[in-house]
This record gives C-alpha cells, structure tokens and sequence, in this order.
C-alpha cells in the first residue's frame, strides 16, 4: 500500500512537472516584448514611418514606400536595428560614380547594392 501511494506520488509530481514544462507558450529566453509591435512615427519632425513586427524593422518613407528594413533589439530602452536589405527607393536619387546605373525599385541586401553599383567598401560604409 505505501509503495502505491508512493508510486503515486511521485507520476503525480512528474506529471505536473512534464505539464509545466511543455504547456508553456513562450520562450522564456525570449525578451522581444509584443507591445512594439505596429506603426510608429518617432517625432513630428521624422521623415520617417517605422513598422515593427516580431522582431522585423522596415523603415518607410512618409509616402509609405519602402527604404530599408532588418531586425531589432531592445537594451536598456534603446531600439537597436540591424539593417539587412535597402529599397531601391531609397536611394533613388543615388548615381554610382563608376558606371552611372541607378539603383533599381526593389530590395537589395548590402552586398548585392554594392556590387550593382560598383561601390567599393568605404563609400559604402559612409553612405549607407
């Protein structure tokens, strides 16, 4: 009779434990916070509209085309992005200076946008 009860005991414990442990929805290392998630406008004077979801950025201008975009983080109440893909659009008005072609309307990664350019490292860093 006690090594049932026993027995008992510790499935009982297992099983909450296992249930506590699988039930849970969400990363407990996970410290994006879902109240970012929608549209901003940083302040009156942004030429600028942020989108963010899920941890993704996109950053569009005040006609809403698009400029760039990547992921963020948040440390210690500052928005740190990581850009990944700049929009034609953005640079639009942008010549490279070696064979005069202009940046296309869609996505480019850095490297792709350097490349089509023909920009080398340091104007590449300094402008973009």
């Amino acid at each position: 009779m006690k090594n049932e009860r026993l027995s008992f005991g510790i499935f009982v414990i297992i099983l909450l434990f296992g249930i506590t442990i699988f039930s849970c929805d969400e990363n407990l290392d996970d410290s994006y916070d879902s109240v970012l998630n929608g549209t901003w406008i940083p302040d009156e004077e942004s030429n600028y509209i942020l989108k963010l979801n899920k941890e993704i950025i996109e950053r569009f201008n005040q006609n809403y085309d698009p400029m760039n975009k990547g992921t963020f983080t948040v440390n210690d109440g500052k928005l740190i992005e990581n850009l990944t893909h700049i929009h034609g659009n953005s640079i639009q008005n942008y010549t490279s200076p070696i064979n005069d072609k202009k940046a296309e309307l869609k996505w480019y990664t850095k490297n792709e946008l350097q490349v089509y350019l023909s920009i080398d490292d340091e104007t590449m860093k300094n402008s973009f």
